[in-house]
């Protein structure tokens, strides 16, 4: 998908810090493949991802993938 996460980029230097190279890459590469998943799973969502930069825009959960509910959230990074 090629989405970047700045948030991931700017971690890991202090995973380097404190885990060392070789753990930090295994745990950067990991969260890596996750947050494509995420993208992948849910390309087909409403453009409000993107509305405004610092609106951050989700749910923990869905009915679709067998959650209680749809539990919409929007907050603003400060």
């Amino acid at each position: 998908m090629g989405k970047k996460n700045q948030y991931l980029d700017n971690l890991v230097p202090h995973l380097k810090e404190k885990y060392g190279a070789k753990q930090a890459e295994a745990i950067i590469t990991s969260a890596r493949k996750h947050f494509e998943a995420i993208c992948q799973e849910n390309a087909g969502e409403p453009a409000a991802y993107d509305m405004h930069p610092k609106v951050i825009w989700g749910r923990t959960q869905t009915l679709g993938k067998g959650g209680d509910c749809c539990d919409f959230r929007m907050s603003i990074k400060k």
